[in-house]
């Protein structure tokens, strides 16, 4: 699955704007 890398990318784009 890819819960963990889309939370990845999800945190990473919130935090880097």
């Amino acid at each position: 699955s890819l819960d963990k890398y889309i939370h990845w990318v999800a945190n990473w784009s919130a935090e880097t704007d």
